[in-house]
């Protein structure tokens, strides 16, 4: 499960760069228990429902920049290191 999302991550990453997905390296990739439905990564205004989602922190490498996923066990969505929020270690 965890490859299919690495590799969807690194596929919409390298769609929005325009770059193939053999130029993009996986640094780090945890399991995270998220609290809600905002995957960690909360966009101001917004409503979350809470609920606990299991998922992934993903951190891919692209020339010399880090970018951050996080995702549920269905999509993997870019998330702005403003915007992110951990769960505290269980």
């Amino acid at each position: 499960m965890a490859a299919e999302l690495v590799r969807l991550a690194q596929r919409r990453l390298g769609e929005d760069l325009d770059l193939p997905i053999r130029r993009i390296r996986v640094l780090e990739i945890r399991p995270v228990r998220w609290p809600d439905s905002s995957l960690g990564c909360p966009l101001p205004g917004q409503t979350y429902t809470a609920v606990q989602i299991d998922g992934y922190r993903i951190v891919l490498v692209a020339g010399e920049r880090e970018y951050i996923f996080h995702t549920d066990f269905d999509h993997a969505l870019p998330c702005d290191p403003a915007n992110e929020q951990l769960p505290e270690a269980e």
